[in-house]
């Protein structure tokens, strides 16, 4: 009598349930020994259970013997027992032991009897008595009767009854087990899947699966007992240790051994998996195997060929031989050698990060913990958790996934994938292609031996132990230790570290993060509120592609204006401005370079010997302490000297300096000087046309040849115009100012401020009113010591048609 789909599927439950009693219970909410003395039922594996004719009899008959009588007992017809029955359907009745469960269900509604017999396992399992039976190591056999008909207490039900008939008899074991298509993809057997006319084959005994796909085939024990399985003229041989008891060998899907004893893959189906909890042991053969171990400590021999090895729990030993393999590890303290070929080792399902470093065959953390590897090429970290994964001086291939992972690819031309999280890969020498993922990631070539040129927008790569390799999705670079390295940014948000060498950094858009860290650094800045560091050494600052003008002052590390505006810098000693807006540089106490380009730029060189060169534009020093060289470029370009603490001698045609604050200074390229604030300064222009500004003190100007305008401010100076037709400047607080050449001839201008006098006065009325002539000098007298002399000029005549007001 062959089982139905239905008690095939109740057997399923059962002998699940006895290989992992623990995950039993726990499936169905309970503790194993819930209403038991505490180890009634231990969680070790019990052998499974094979089907037995004579008991499925005796099961049968009571379950229809009960619905007959409307009585749900154990005791039977004519008052028999379970033992009495077992025997009548020809169970032998010396030296056996017996048990019985019986399980119902009553509806008033239809019966699904699909469902009703997980359900009746279910009740059988929930009551500890039952349990006690489906759990009892000492059986090996089982018959199942499951009935539906009409069943009447105080009211007429549709029922189903369920009779379990648990019994062991000698020392008979069996291989038993199930052939199916698992088309619903759950890892079990389910009602309806099941595959007959499979045959499993010990020496000469031969056992068929019937319509429902299960079998039973008694032998005797033998540790490594020769199956040959059978379906549709394919044939498949494998290794059975059947020395401890039952054993079940399922088929699944024509291509998958399921088993609950040791199993040895000889030819044939190429796939297995450990059922339970048992430490149990798995051999492939020479094909591409892919071999599952169960919750024990499994030894698991993947043999030749590409296998694919999961260790699952326990305690394992993995060898996974020739071939390019990989093992899945699981929890426990595993010992997984890789063996020949280019072998796989993941920790994807770890649930904490883990450390795992291929050339010293270390590992901890996560899953990792207490294990033992050797002979991997490959490193696949946990899905979630922070990872470190090192690799060897050849080519590996090291996957992050989730967490933020830390990749040592050191030598040989790897392959690293960061996967997703906030990860960093520390690259070795090598052609490597290293890929960053989602989050943001970095790229590391502190080691490098050389400069390298990294470009994260483009990803190109060039230099040092960049030379050869292949990025993407990386967001932020780190350069070599010592080398001159080329980083450049993306238009998001970056960091770029420079370290040690003379390194440029392009920072691009976004908000970035710039570390140029020792030597002689340069920062090409782009759009965004960046945050720039330019650490040791002497480093640049470049506003240079800025649309607009910026305002930069090292001294204070503030920053305003174009690309500038939001910025926060830091460290450096020299500064680029824009290319053509008007910035606004300033230095430090020290040494500086200040470049102004294009725009009309303003710059303060302060302390220290500063280099400036102001570019194109009518551009502005102020200049401070120190040996400075400056360098006025194309355009109108002013040397102020105002801050001097002494009177300064500035040559614009010699470019001859002395004196003050210009004592050993250098320019070139100015046509616009303006003298110390209190000093007696000697300004002199070039033979073109210059403005020339003394301020206090008493300065001697000459503007030489060309339309000059001479201001010679406070103080009692002397202004010599020269030829051309130059403008002398006079205002409130000037003092007595000579001006010697002063020429209505040449067209020169006297420009006067009309807070000199009180009201609103022509050029005539204010030669008439503060002009006269002393010997041969024009002298006017503005009252309260401002007398500007005219030297020679003799008369007044036309002097009013040469007076500028302003």
């Amino acid at each position: 009598m062959a089982l139905t789909a239905q008690e095939q599927y109740m057997l399923e439950l059962i002998n699940r349930a006895r290989l992992d009693p623990n995950a039993e219970a726990a499936r169905l909410g309970i503790g194993l020994n819930d209403g038991l003395a505490p180890g009634t039922i231990s969680s070790a594996a019990k052998q499974v259970l094979a089907p037995n004719s004579a008991l499925e009899t005796a099961a049968t008959g009571h379950s229809q013997w009960m619905l007959a009588n409307d009585t749900f007992s154990h005791t039977g017809a004519g008052g028999s027992g379970a033992d009495d029955r077992i025997e009548a359907a020809g169970y032998a009745s010396s030296g056996f032991w017996w048990g019985e469960n019986l399980g119902q269900y009553l509806t008033t509604g239809t019966i699904n009897l699909n469902q009703v017999t997980a359900d009746l396992h279910e009740g059988l399992f929930l009551s500890e008595g039952h349990r006690q039976n489906i759990m009892r190591d000492v059986f090996r056999e089982v018959g199942i009767g499951i009935e539906t008909g009409t069943f009447t207490t105080n009211q007429s039900y549709n029922a189903a009854l369920a009779t379990q008939n648990y019994g062991q008899i000698g020392s008979a074991v069996f291989l038993t087990g199930v052939a199916y298509t698992d088309s619903d993809n759950d890892d079990f057997y389910s009602i309806g899947e099941g595959v007959a006319n499979v045959s499993f084959q010990i020496g000469g005994s031969t056992a068929q699966t019937a319509s429902a796909g299960g079998y039973g085939l008694s032998t005797s024990a033998g540790a490594a007992v020769s199956v040959t399985v059978t379906q549709g003229g394919s044939a498949s041989a494998v290794t059975v240790d059947l020395s401890a008891g039952n054993v079940k060998l399922d088929l699944v899907d024509g291509s998958l051994f399921r088993t609950s004893g040791n199993l040895t893959l000889v030819s044939g189906v190429a796939d297995a998996e450990l059922l339970g909890v048992g430490n149990l042991s798995l051999t492939g053969n020479g094909q591409s195997n892919t071999l599952l171990g169960n919750k024990g400590s499994n030894t698991i021999d993947a043999g030749g060929g590409n296998d694919v090895v999961y260790d699952r729990g326990g305690n394992d030993n993995v060898d996974l031989g020739d071939g390019n393999d990989t093992v899945i590890v699981g929890t426990g303290a595993d010992t997984l050698a890789g063996g020949n070929g280019i072998d796989n080792i993941s920790y994807f399902g770890s649930t904490s990060g883990v450390n795992v470093d291929l050339f010293n065959n270390s590992v901890s953390g996560g899953w990792a913990a207490g294990d033992s590897i050797s002979g991997f090429e490959r490193v696949y970290g946990s899905n979630t958790g922070n990872d470190i994964l090192k690799g060897t001086n050849g080519a590996n291939f090291l996957r992050g996934y989730g967490g933020n992972d830390i990749v040592y690819d050191r030598g040989g031309d790897d392959n690293v994938d960061l996967g997703d999280g906030n990860d960093t890969v520390l690259v070795g020498n090598g052609a490597d292609t290293l890929i960053g993922g989602n989050g943001i990631d970095n790229v590391n070539y502190y080691y490098s031996s050389g400069g390298v040129n990294v470009d994260l927008l483009t990803n190109a790569l060039s230099g040092g132990w960049a030379a050869d390799d292949t990025i993407s999705g990386f967001e932020r670079v780190y350069g070599s230790n010592t080398g001159n390295d080329i980083l450049k940014g993306t238009n998001g948000a970056n960091f770029l570290r420079g370290y040690g060498g003379n390194d440029v950094v392009y920072d691009r858009g976004g908000n970035d993060n710039v570390d140029l860290g020792d030597g002689n650094d340069t920062v090409i800045v782009g759009t965004g509120a960046d945050t720039l560091a330019g650490g040791n050494g002497i480093d640049n600052i470049s506003y240079f592609g800025s649309t607009s003008g910026v305002n930069v002052d090292l001294f204070n590390n503030s920053v305003s204006g174009g690309w500038a505006a939001g910025d926060s810098i830091s460290g450096f000693e020299r500064v680029y401005g824009s290319n053509t807006g008007n910035d606004i540089l300033k230095g430090t106490n020290g040494a500086n370079f200040l470049r102004g380009y294009g725009g009309n730029d303003i710059v303060y060189d302060r302390g220290g010997d500063d280099n400036v060169d102001l570019g194109d534009g009518n551009d502005t020093v102020l200049v401070g302490n120190g040996a400075d060289t400056l360098i006025g470029g194309n355009g109108i370009d002013n040397v102020n000297y105002y801050y001097s603490s002494g009177g300064v001698n500035v040559d614009l045609l010699t470019n001859a300096l002395s004196g003050g604050w210009a004592a050993d200074d250098t320019i070139s390229g100015f046509e616009r000087v303006y003298g110390s604030n209190t000093g007696n300064d000697i300004l002199k222009g070039t033979n073109g046309a210059n403005f020339l500004r003394g301020y206090g003190g008493n300065d001697q100007i000459d503007g030489r040849a060309g339309n000059d305008n001479i201001d010679g401010g406070a103080g009692a100076d002397t202004l010599t115009g020269g030829t051309g037709a130059d403008h002398f400047v006079f205002d409130t607080g000037y003092g007595a100012d000579l001006a010697t050449d002063f020429s209505l001839a040449e067209g020169d201008r006297l420009l006067l401020d009309d807070d000199l006098w009180a009201g609103t006065l022509t050029t005539t009325e204010i030669v008439n009113t503060f002009a006269s002539v002393v010997g041969t000098d024009v002298r006017l007298d503005f009252g309260g010591g401002d007398v500007l002399t005219l030297v020679d000029l003799a008369d007044t005549a036309g002097l009013e048609s040469h007076i500028i007001i302003v």
